[in-house]
Formats: structure tokens, sequence, C-alpha cells
């Protein structure tokens, strides 16, 4: 282990428990192979190991580079030699690769004495609440896009709409980058193997988007800028500083999009919604699409949150959504809870969206949870009862969600557990909240949210308007992992392929943006 000071970001509580559930897992499975080893008494493990480091040590003082594929032939044949079974030696050889045999050595002459030291008090000297300085941060950026004082306490008519995501995929449905380039990215689109043919996406704008980032960092370095100017034409600022929470934040000023440069899908899903609603001709609707400046009028005067001026078409004057990128665990909580005692009742909905393991389905499918369970059978400072929290997803059904991804995607309805920490989890467990509670998936931050979330409701603090979407894609399938790593030896994390999970993320995507975007 290099170093001997952690220092633990974020809430400090998932990572702890995930650091120190992986340190006991790196124990017992150091003394299991250590154990292992030294049972080869003839010739000694040690005098094994010892003769093919001093060689190697030797090689590297002569300046002998060994070739890769060589190196690993000799670590085979090395650990041939040592009571390992096949399978064994396949999967260090995996694990630590041309290094190998010098890891089992220092497992040999480690004893796992770790002494770990948790000082609260120290980790309070390093910096205060980490989240408050963060949610100022948000607080001030919005005040000085308003053109108002940071200092101030912000306007009653200011409308929030908070979105954890994938911050990239949001900033593509709303910058208009991509409506400008959409020639030179469809053109490197159709080049790019991972995507397949263009014509088989069920939304041909998912694939642009998914080879962005190529085309960007490759063919087009000179389009950088252009991003660049795009985000700052729409408004969207991105904030550098994070306040060590390690979260990428998103400020975009929804009052400033031109809706005619948005994602097209988005476009056409609020001309036929709006149209649905008989309120919709070919002049308002370009009315619609205009970006509102904040005047003098809309500064100086406050109306009603969450309302929109008597011209059924026109937008908010203060209407902002804060894209921030996926939280960590109970690091949800803390941040949940810092934005809602900077911003109370000015924030009209709180949009949850990210990737979960499946219990059900396939990969790609999209989990739509009725109520989301906080696991509690792990955790070590509260009680262990189980907590069972609704999720209202108002606007958000399965039925747009399945027009949105296609056919190819399934949405899946039912409960998901929230499980306290990465290692805290196992077969057994998830079989249980899958045949005993009906859960169809699994992640680590959604209950931190709503508890939150219920707990304002309670107190007065939300407002009672407040709306919720809760939404995810399958990213693995743990339970399918295990039965085919018994059968097969397949890999617990085989990477998505771009078809697989860019649908169903884009499809989240739009079905939450449809709810924030619509004048309401």
């Amino acid at each position: 282990m290099e170093g001997k000071t952690l220092v633990l970001l974020r809430d400090g509580y998932t990572d702890l428990l995930d650091f120190l559930s992986m340190l006991c897992l790196h124990i017992i499975e150091s003394n299991k192979l250590r154990g292992r080893v030294q049972g080869l008494v003839h010739p000694p493990a040690i005098d094994i190991l010892d003769e093919y480091l001093n060689n190697r040590e030797a090689d590297e003082s002569a300046g002998v580079v060994r070739d890769k594929a060589l190196e690993l032939e000799r670590i085979q044949k090395v650990l041939k030699n040592l009571p390992l079974t096949k399978e064994e030696q396949k999967g260090l050889l995996d694990l630590w690769q041309t290094d190998c045999l010098v890891k089992i050595y220092e497992v040999m002459m480690h004893r796992e004495e770790f002494n770990v030291r948790v000082d609260p008090g120290v980790s309070r000297k390093f910096q205060t609440d980490p989240f408050v300085e963060w949610a100022l941060n948000l607080r001030a950026c919005i005040m000085q896009k308003m053109g108002l004082n940071s200092h101030w306490v912000p306007p009653d008519d200011l409308c929030i709409d908070i979105v954890s995501s994938n911050t990239h995929c949001i900033k593509n449905l709303l910058s208009s980058f991509h409506r400008k380039h959409r020639q030179a990215i469809e053109e490197y689109a159709r080049r790019d193997k991972r995507l397949g043919p263009l014509e088989s996406w069920h939304v041909k704008e998912d694939a642009f988007y998914a080879s962005t980032t190529g085309l960007l960092s490759t063919e087009r370095t000179d389009l950088m800028d252009d991003y660049a100017k795009a985000l700052e034409e729409s408004g969207i600022m991105v904030l550098v500083d994070t306040a060590m929470t390690g979260l990428q934040v998103d400020i975009i000023p929804v009052h400033a999009l031109n809706f005619e440069t948005i994602d097209t899908v988005l476009q056409e899903s609020l001309k036929r919604i709006s149209g649905c609603q008989g309120r919709l001709d070919s002049k308002s609707w370009l009315q619609m699409c205009q970006p509102r400046p904040l005047t003098k009028k809309s500064t100086d005067e406050m109306s009603s949150p969450f309302l929109s001026s008597p011209n059924h078409h026109s937008r908010l004057d203060r209407h902002f959504i804060i894209n921030m990128d996926f939280a960590f665990g109970a690091q949800a909580e803390g941040i949940c809870r810092a934005i809602f005692s900077v911003f109370g009742r000015r924030i009209r909905s709180v949009n949850v969206m990210g990737k979960a393991g499946g219990l059900v389905g396939k990969r790609g499918d999209i989990q739509l949870p009725k109520e989301v369970l906080m696991s509690k059978s792990s955790l070590i400072v509260e009680d262990s009862q189980d907590e069972l929290r609704r999720c209202r997803n108002q606007g958000l059904t399965a039925e747009r969600l399945r027009e949105l991804a296609g056919p190819n995607v399934s949405v899946h309805e039912g409960r998901i557990v929230t499980i306290a920490g990465t290692m805290l989890q196992n077969v057994r467990m998830l079989e249980f909240y899958k045949c005993i509670w009906g859960c169809v998936g699994a992640e680590m931050e959604a209950s931190f949210f709503a508890r939150v979330i219920e707990d304002f409701f309670r107190q007065g603090i939300a407002n009672r308007e407040l709306e919720t979407r809760f939404a995810y894609y399958t990213s693995d399938l743990p339970l399918e992992s295990h039965a085919s790593k018994r059968t097969t030896g397949a890999s617990l994390s085989v990477p998505m392929t771009v078809k697989e999970g860019v649908p169903s993320l884009y499809a989240i995507a739009r079905g939450i943006l449809e709810n924030i975007l619509l004048p309401r």
C-alpha cells in the first residue's frame, strides 16, 4: 500500500464504509492466499519467489527491458510451481499482470496489521462542511446570473429544478452545438464502428451525442471552442469549484434557452404537448422558443414562484436548472440538505437519474421506481429496520419512457433497494430483496434523497408543490453475472456497449426535461 494517510472526501460516511469493508476483504483474501502459498514446503514458496525477484532485479540493474509477453510466460511457469489451481493462477495473473509475483511476495511478507484511526476533529480543521460551501457557491452563481448581489436573499419568484445526472447528457440536449454542427457530427458517427448503422438507432441524435467526445478529441479538436461558445450562448455555466465535493455542476438558465436550438425530439415533444393543451399555433410556438431576458421589471418585481406570466406561451422570468453530477451514497443526503437550506421553497422539483444494478430484465433497460427501500441491515450507526418511501414521479410514466427509448428497451416498475456501500451486498441479500420486497434494482443514492425530501416536507421547508422523479438505466445484472461466473467464468464487470446504455440514458433525460421546460 503506497502511503499511510488517506483523506476521505465526499461525505466521509459511504467512503468510510467502503474503505473499511474493502480493507477487511483485502485482509481476508490475503490471509487465504498466504495460507495456500505457505503450504508449499519443498522447496519453500518464499525461495521460489526470491529466485524470481533476484533475477528480475538483476535485469533491471543491467538495464535489460523484459518483453511483456515473455515476462507473462515466465510468471506462468513460476505460478505452476505454487499450490494454486489453474483458475486461481489465471485470476491472479489477470489482476496483477507482470507484477503478479511481486504482489504475492508482498502478501507473504506482510501480516495485515493495520491501524485505522478516524479523527473527525482533524477533518473539521481541514475545512468546514463542504456541502454548505458548495451550495453557497451555487447561490452566488445564480444571483450573479440574475444581476443581483450574491449576499442578498434569493427572490421569491426564483424557480429551481434540481437534476442529478450524467452532466454532459443534459448539456447535449439543451446546447445548440449539435444542431449547428450536425453534418460534421453525423459524418463522424457514420464512421464510428462502435455505433453501428445509424438507421438502427431509435433516435439518431443519440448516436450523435455518443460520438461527440471522440470527434472533439480526435478529428475536430478545432470545434472545442465552438462547443464552449455554444454553452455560453445558451447561458450554461460550468462551475469549476466543487468545494471538495467532487461534483461537477452546471447552472442552466432555462429562461435564456432558445428552444429552436435544443434537441429536436424535445422540440417535437414540447410542440405536441402544448398543442394537446389546445394553445399552440406557429406564432405562439416561436414566441415560446425565444429566450426571455431579465428585464428591469422582472428584476424588481416579485411574482408567485412556479407560475408563468398571463401570456401562456411565455416562460418564467427566473428559472434555473441545477444540473449536478451523480452523488455518491450518503453524500446525496448532505448535498440535498444543503441545497434546500439555501433555496427552500424556491425548489420546484428534484430529479434523480443514473445507473443501477438490475435484478430483472437486461442491461440497458429502464427502472422506474414506485418506492425506494433503504437497506439498513449493514449500517453501523443506525437501527437495522429497513425504510420504505414512495416515489411520486409526477409526469414521468413508463409509457412515455417506452416511447422515448424505443422497442429494444423495457421499462420495469417496482421497488429499488438502496445499498449503503459498494461492498455491502451479496447474492443472497439481493435475492432476498428481489423475492420478498419485489425490488427490480439496486443503487446507492435514491433513499438518501428521498429521506431528506420527506423530512423537509414534514418541516414545511419544501414547497407543497414540490415534484420528485427517480429513474435509472440498468448498467449491470449482479445476479445473472454471478450465475454466469459460476458456470462459465465470465467477468462480473463487462463494460456496457454504447447501444446498451445511451438510448435509455437519453430517454430518461428527455422524459425529465419535458416536465421541466414546459411553462405550467
